[in-house]
């Protein structure tokens, strides 16, 4: 375990963690569609095996954004409900 980890209160960390979700939302959604844009791009682009592999990459990240996308009202899951707040 890391020495400093303990030394932050858990609600200070829970709080710090929750603010740098919100700001890292947006940058990741964009990161995740340019990644299924440029895999599809490159599966139409070539031929033979580098095709299937470049689908199959997009499809994978397709399948880990729908894995990691909260459940409809599920509301904030980042922690905040460990500290009593909404």
């Amino acid at each position: 375990m890391i020495p400093t980890f303990h030394t932050v209160a858990l609600p200070v960390r829970l709080t710090f963690h929750t603010a740098m979700m919100e700001v890292n939302e947006p940058v990741m959604q964009t990161a995740m569609a340019l990644a299924i844009l440029t895999s599809f791009g490159l599966a139409v682009l070539t031929r033979g095996p580098s095709r299937w592999l470049a689908g199959g990459a997009g499809a994978l990240v397709i399948v880990v954004g729908v894995r990691t996308r909260p459940a409809a009202g599920a509301g904030n899951s980042s922690g905040a409900a460990a500290l009593g707040r909404p």
